[in-house]
């Protein structure tokens, strides 16, 4: 059995009760109005840290019933997935069915499948349903153990039942929820939040503005730096008047003299102290990963990191960091996660000269570089083998089906679509591009593993 959680989300009661939870918390001084993809994120991993340390996500999975508007739809989806979550999708069929026992046989059958194939050892489960004894039950006879994540808490007669069957049970508080239900709605990023609609959500309609007007009002007064910036705003304004130009160009120009993105003051310490909060949450291998891409040659921060530190740190300091602002988190970013890898004694491949390196590099600035690996050590060979399974596990019979005829054709390697898939997956999970030696071990792998899954489903 692997060694992965896999998180799953009932989005309605997410999003609604944590509404509600903070209302009752606050008395609706604080109105979320916003939901922060990536703070959510941040705040899944670190629960999961804390109920089963030491072990991956494999994916987490967010449930929503189909939307009329397949734009709104689209867009929820491809904000969810930059962040790595799926999102799921159904139909109700009439009005009268409750879309939180709807949500939880999606929920089921997502489950029922990744715990038959072996691919993960948890499960964690965030819904209203109570009535879940059999799901609970079933999956646990395989192997896995359910943890379930409450939002807001009920009587404690109503939950007694379910607490004794599951693993564990915690409730998520406000704090966690503040992270990503959010009453401020400057600096809205169209790939990480979403608008909370009043309607659906519970919000206190006789305390919150119309979104619409809160988002497009124009009785705010530009802010210019100076008088200068002003007069500039002025002389362009006339000239395009006189011209006739589109009211969309002039806003752009205004927009490009009035923002101010360089900060006249570097706040190094407020940005290391957002750092460090999101470089302790981070997971062993995620630290590890990050080393072994640094001790490769690299020195810029991986992709999916670099995004989510910025974020934490535009979000915590509500503006958008300067040049340099950003060049000292990335410094800060390095230096902490180094920092971390050698208090948790962490390793990875030739582990006395890197961590010989990483203390010096913890206390100075001077860095050093390696030669990317020429093999395949034990440490890759041990996670290449387990991203493969993973990814093999989730395969159809179809699909399966299509990598055997592929192969009896007596052709080599793997199915381009699958290959391109678990090459992502493996080389997001190491931080780093696989070697040659690398990429032939994991199709050789998938190969295997592939081969093996088939026979166990009896499709040879």
């Amino acid at each position: 059995m692997s060694d992965h959680v896999a998180v799953f989300i009932d989005g309605h009661y997410m999003l609604s009760s944590g509404v509600g939870a903070l209302l009752a918390e606050s008395d609706k001084k604080n109105v979320p109005r916003r939901f922060n993809v990536v703070g959510f994120k941040n705040s899944i991993v670190s629960i999961v840290d804390r109920i089963a340390p030491g072990i991956r996500i494999l994916r987490i999975y967010w449930y929503e019933a189909e939307e009329d508007d397949p734009d709104s739809e689209y867009q929820r989806r491809v904000i969810l997935g930059k962040n790595g979550i799926k999102l799921r999708t159904f139909h109700l069929d009439s009005k009268d069915d409750e879309i939180e026992a709807v949500t939880l046989e999606h929920i089921a059958e997502d489950l029922d499948v990744l715990s038959n194939n072996n691919a993960i050892s948890d499960a964690v489960i965030v819904s209203s349903e109570l009535n879940i004894d059999e799901l609970v039950e079933s999956v646990q006879a395989r192997g896995v153990h359910v943890h379930i994540v409450e939002i807001g808490r009920r009587e404690l007669e109503r939950t007694l039942d379910l607490r004794a069957s599951v693993d564990t049970f915690t409730p998520w508080s406000p704090a966690s929820l503040r992270r990503f239900l959010l009453p401020n709605l400057k600096h809205l990023r169209e790939d990480q939040d979403r608008l909370l609609d009043p309607e659906i959500y519970d919000l206190p309609l006789d305390e919150i503005d119309d979104l619409e007007e809160v988002l497009t009002a124009e009785d705010t007064p530009p802010i210019y730096r100076n008088e200068d910036d002003a007069n500039e705003v002025d002389e362009v304004t006339s000239e395009l008047d006189e011209v006739g130009q589109d009211e969309e160009v002039l806003e752009e120009i205004r927009f490009s003299v009035s923002r101010n993105e360089e900060s006249e003051v570097v706040e190094s310490d407020t940005i290391a102290l957002y750092v460090r909060g999101y470089v302790e949450n981070m997971l062993d291998h995620q630290i590890r990963a990050c080393v072994q891409y640094w001790s490769v040659g690299r020195r810029d921060v991986p992709t999916i990191h670099d995004k989510n530190v910025l974020s934490t740190c535009r979000e915590g300091m509500q503006r958008t960091l300067s040049t340099e602002e950003r060049k000292v988190m990335r410094d800060e970013f390095m230096r902490i996660v180094n920092q971390i890898f050698v208090q948790r004694n962490l390793e990875i491949p030739a582990t006395p000269r890197i961590r010989e390196s990483l203390h010096k590099r913890s206390s100075g600035p001077k860095q050093v570089s390696y030669a990317p690996p020429t093999e395949v050590d034990e440490v890759a060979h041990t996670e290449i083998t387990e991203y493969v399974e993973i990814s093999v596990a989730e395969l159809d019979d179809d699909e399966l089906g299509t990598c055997l005829e592929f192969w009896e054709s007596g052709q080599y390697g793997v199915p381009s679509i699958f290959d391109k898939e678990v090459m992502s997956v493996c080389r997001q999970e190491l931080g780093r591009n696989l070697s040659e030696s690398e990429k032939h071990f994991m199709r050789a792998e998938f190969k295997r593993i592939a081969t093996e899954i088939a026979s166990d489903r009896e499709l040879q």
